[in-house]
């Protein structure tokens, strides 16, 4: 089996529309994001998502301030108005192969692990050495499945990540005179298919945080 590391805008993302396709998300999502899914929506831009699977599993925790079932709650927001056009499963904290399983990989030609790094003039340079990186650590997990790995990293710019988001809800929550202003800056951070009135929910419930 074979493990590919595509490195987005580096390389072009090919793949074919007759395979079906298994994609595997996972981390902190504290709290999530609209860059959390840029690597997933090119890939959804690409393939049959009728030969889709999504497989997000949300690793959780306390990052800036906001709880668990905060995050989860989120999360199944995001997944119920964005996504609802394909097959998808959220799983909290659990094992990578007890996801990927024999019975959930039925039918599924390659596996997509999704990756993703917050881009800035600093660590450029050290993003594009990922791609020289051997893949040896993926190279087991692929025979073990007896699927080809396709490992798409797609780049999060900087301005678009979970710290920014909780400062950009600070700043709504502290700045009274500006409030309309701030509150669609925070907006920018929730992917666009998302429900007007669930933002404000979100909104709503992330502000009541002591975000830090």
């Amino acid at each position: 089996m074979n493990v590919k590391t595509i490195i987005d805008e580096n390389d072009n993302l090919i793949l074919d529309k007759n395979k079906s396709y298994c994609i595997y998300s996972h981390g902190c999502f504290c709290p999530p994001h609209k860059g959390h899914f840029d690597g997933l929506d090119q890939v959804l831009n690409i393939v049959d998502n009728k030969k889709v699977k999504l497989f997000i599993n949300q690793i959780g925790g306390k990052r800036h301030g906001v709880n668990k079932k905060t995050n989860i709650f989120i999360m199944e927001t995001y997944l119920k108005d964005c996504y609802s056009h394909i097959d998808y499963k959220l799983f909290i904290n659990n094992h990578r192969d007890k996801i990927l399983t024999k019975e959930n990989l039925n039918n599924i030609d390659e596996i997509i692990i999704l990756k993703g790094l917050e881009i800035n003039d600093d660590n450029v340079n050290e993003y594009n050495k990922i791609k020289n990186i051997n893949d040896y650590k993926y190279t087991p997990i692929a025979n073990n499945y007896n699927r080809n790995i396709i490992i798409f990293m797609g780049k999060r710019y900087k301005g678009l990540s979970a710290t920014d988001f909780s400062n950009k809800l600070i700043k709504l929550k502290t700045d009274k005179n500006n409030r309309q202003n701030n509150l669609e800056k925070c907006f920018n951070f929730i992917p666009d298919k998302v429900k007007l009135e669930n933002k404000k929910i979100i909104i709503y419930k992330l502000v009541k945080f002591h975000l830090k």
